[in-house]
């Protein structure tokens, strides 16, 4: 069972995701490509937020360093495409441990809701 302390470090670390690619999804077009350097900041932001907030410290070590290894080493140099991007990060974040909670998603509308307070 989760327990307050536990859910609330959980919400913070989904809301500062969201938040990130709300930014992201608030400024592009349908056909949106993503830059080497929106990648760049996506991959930090997620690796800090991971750091911050994550139940398992050891664990978003782990995640947070395998991320920023796999930007490093170019394996996210030819993805332009969000939801392609996206899924790759869930699926990176999975490969240290599978946190069926835990997901990287690219939704303009979500985006546009949560910018807006529309529930």
């Amino acid at each position: 069972m989760m327990t307050l302390k536990t859910y609330t470090k959980t919400a913070l670390l989904f809301a500062g995701i969201i938040f990130h690619l709300v930014s992201f999804a608030q400024n592009q077009a349908s056909s949106a490509l993503l830059s080497q350097a929106q990648k760049e900041q996506i991959v930090s932001t997620l690796s800090q937020q991971l750091l911050n907030n994550y139940v398992f410290p050891d664990t978003a070590i782990r995640m947070s360093k395998h991320l920023q290894q796999r930007m490093k080493s170019g394996t996210y140099a030819k993805i332009t495409d969000p939801v392609a991007f996206s899924d790759m990060l869930t699926n990176d974040i999975h490969s240290i441990y599978h946190d069926v909670h835990l997901l990287v998603q690219y939704n303009p509308r979500l985006a546009s809701r949560l910018a807006n307070d529309i529930p």
